[in-house]
């Protein structure tokens, strides 16, 4: 019994770190088409359905000003996570 348990945690512990990975990976994907820029998973973070972008001020810019359509975009590709708002 112990031993099925273990497995259940572990699994959903598994699935919200790859979801996790997933999040961020369909974003710069998405990023990247619609900017032609590529930007570094680890400039990429998000918390409570906000998305936080570290990169220079250049590319935050123009993202400010495609906001809506990345949102947009985003929440049409990947189901099960909404995004709010892009900083």
């Amino acid at each position: 019994m112990v031993k099925d348990i273990r497995s259940v945690l572990l699994g959903k512990k598994f699935r919200l770190i790859n979801t996790e990975d997933n999040i961020i990976k369909t974003l710069q994907s998405l990023l990247k088409k619609e900017l032609g820029e590529d930007i570094p998973l680890s400039s990429i973070s998000h918390k409570n359905k906000i998305i936080y972008i570290k990169d220079n001020s250049v590319i935050r810019s123009e993202i400010f000003l495609k906001k809506g359509i990345i949102i947009e975009a985003f929440n049409n590709s990947y189901r099960g996570f909404k995004i709010k708002d892009i900083r």
